[in-house]
């Protein structure tokens, strides 16, 4: 079975997740993810998203946008 490479880089992903999770407070309050099959039983990264309600509330779309910039960068 072969292994992606983002398994041997996880303190990299990590330090990047938090970097952006640092960046964007208060807005996002944790990032989590996950590396796992998807359904086509392909590699993938999940990520689980927790924003405070404010930003919930009143700016989600702005928030969704910046963590999917932070993310991508």
């Amino acid at each position: 079975m072969m292994v992606p490479p983002a398994y041997s880089k996880q303190d990299e992903i990590e330090a990047a997740i938090r970097e952006v999770e640092a960046s964007l407070a208060p807005d996002v309050v944790r990032i989590r993810y996950e590396i796992t099959h998807d359904w086509s039983r392909e590699w993938a990264m999940f990520f689980k998203i927790v924003l405070a309600d404010d930003a919930a509330k009143h700016g989600l779309r702005e928030a969704m946008y910046n963590v999917q910039r932070g993310l991508a960068n």
